[in-house]
């Protein structure tokens, strides 16, 4: 018997079996006509009372499903979310989205495989749709509305709805910062875009802006009235190579020359343009003066240079350039950039490394005195490194190096070291395999001096973590060698790694130094 607040269910037991045709069970005897007679009766009592038990279960099983959705309605009344203050609960979404979009973050002129659209199915509107209070929560937190991620080929001209989504997003964000991103590899058939057309008249609220457009689009942004006054950090990346159906983009680059000159609010600038001739410049100006964080190319050596004597403010700042030419006393006094503590700097040409040319490093050139994270690739050999932590006198601040290079110079790395007392990570890579061969002294050598050096001149709390890389050595190799090497690790001094795949970063796709960027 089972018993509701309504009313009380009674099942009754099956009907018993008829004596007179219970020796037919066990047997192959078939029945007398008045036996089968008997036997259909019976059958159609039971019957009868199996439907009766299905229709009861039906019952219970629809009574079961309403008592859970009460037990869960009254529990949910338990939840703490109920005691978060609104704000709280705000913040948390905010974070929960901007986690979102992040995810699908890409750099350069990669375009994003999951686009992040203003459509129902994603946040923050999905947030909209699990119940009445956090809806209410998500309409009145305009930060939760203020990053918008636009993917301008997947959405096309004629998505229905897109236009009104976008423009309901801005109106929800009220007047808060906005992160943009916007993307658009493929050219548009038209002039404009109905959905950038939309976003556009936002741009005084544009706090980042991550662009790779077109140029039609992108010439667009000149006419914006009142510029970008929010701007605090520009990523934006060029592909100034005419596509099919475009003109020759001489006169564009001219227009767009000055399109960030007034940005009073710009610190941070990842400005990646390059065309059919390789590195260059960005072709626009920016205020380079009042950046702190810059991650750009150059077509050469030179031009990086002249580059670093306008960013008299910098803190962090990577640079790869194609061409590496002599770089004679001529070319100017030191340029001291006193707040600078991040450096990475990369040669490349057409994606193979290149052999660095003694005595044309721009290091000779530049004094940091506050340097903190160093990353060197085919731009300096060790003796340009040593004369920068001399000049500059940052041998107690350098506590991150990075140094890849087509052959390493033993005695010198451990002369360079040996000023280095504060060091934390140390990475040395060899490009063409010299340096972690099981038979090679060379890697002996580094071990040991630097193991003899380190106990000598090193903090009594601080632990030195060396990561040798080497393209030629095999994986194999460099699992014995880290095997080998795991002892030095058990007293807390060193922890040594060796790798067969060395790292050989691309600025124009990703930053370098991740770990320390701030424009990820």
């Amino acid at each position: 018997m089972t018993r509701s607040n309504s009313a009380v269910l009674t099942l009754h037991e099956p009907p018993p079996p008829p004596a007179s045709v219970l020796h037919l069970i066990n047997s192959n005897t078939p029945p007398h006509p008045a036996e089968a007679a008997v036997i259909s009766s019976y059958v159609g009592e039971l019957e009868s009372h199996l439907a009766s038990v299905q229709e009861a279960i039906q019952t219970l099983l629809a009574r079961t499903g309403e008592l859970r959705r009460t037990l869960k309605s009254y529990k949910a009344s338990l939840s703490p979310l109920r005691r978060l203050p609104p704000e709280i609960l705000g913040l948390i979404f905010s974070e929960a989205v901007q986690a979102s979009v992040s995810n699908t973050y890409a750099f350069g002129n990669v375009p994003p495989s999951e686009p992040v659209l203003p459509v129902t199915q994603h946040a923050p509107w999905l947030l909209t749709h699990v119940c009445r209070h956090w809806a209410a929560v998500a309409l009145a937190t305009p930060a939760l509305w203020s990053m918008l991620r636009l993917d301008l080929d997947f959405i096309g001209n004629d998505k229905p709805g897109v236009t009104l989504l976008v423009d309901r997003h801005l109106q929800r964000a009220q007047n808060a910062p906005l992160t943009m991103k916007l993307t658009q590899e493929n050219e548009l058939d038209n002039e404009s875009h109905p959905v950038f057309d939309v976003a556009l008249p936002s741009a005084a609220q544009w706090r980042i802006a991550d662009l790779y457009l077109r140029p039609r689009l992108l010439q667009q942004l000149t006419r914006v009235e009142n510029g970008f006054p929010a701007l605090s950090t520009l990523i934006i990346s060029l592909d100034l190579a005419p596509g099919p159906g475009e003109a020759d983009t001489s006169a564009f680059r001219q227009v767009l020359r000055d399109l960030f000159i007034v940005t009073p609010e710009l610190k941070h600038v990842r400005a990646l343009a390059w065309d059919i001739s390789g590195f260059i410049r960005p072709p626009f100006a920016l205020p380079w003066h009042q950046l702190t964080r810059l991650s750009t190319t150059t077509a050469s050596n030179v031009e990086a240079l002249a580059l670093f004597r306008q960013l008299s403010s910098i803190v962090e700042c990577n640079i790869a350039f194609s061409h590496d030419h002599f770089l004679s006393p001529d070319h100017g006094e030191c340029v001291h950039l006193p707040h600078l503590q991040t450096l990475a700097l990369q040669i490349e040409d057409d994606n193979e490394v290149v052999t660095y040319k003694k005595h044309t490093s721009i290091l000779d050139f530049l004094e940091t005195p506050h340097l903190t994270h160093l990353a060197l690739y085919s731009t300096a050999d060790e003796d340009a490194v040593l004369g920068l932590v001399t000049r500059s006198n940052c041998a107690r601040s350098l506590t991150s190096l990075e140094f890849h290079s087509d052959s390493i110079d033993t005695d010198r790395v451990l002369l360079l070291t040996e000023r280095l007392s504060h060091l934390t990570s140390l990475e040395l890579g060899d490009f063409k395999g010299q340096l972690i061969s099981p038979r090679n002294m060379s890697l002996q050598d580094i071990v040991r001096g630097l193991s003899e050096q380190w106990i000598e001149i090193r903090d009594s709390s601080q632990k030195l973590n060396v990561l040798l890389t080497d393209r030629v050595s095999s994986r194999r190799d460099a699992r014995n060698l880290t095997s080998r090497l795991a002892s030095l690790d058990a007293d807390g001094i060193f922890s040594f790694r060796v790798s067969s795949s060395p790292m050989y970063p691309d600025i124009i796709m990703h930053p370098i130094l991740a770990e320390n960027s701030h424009f990820a």
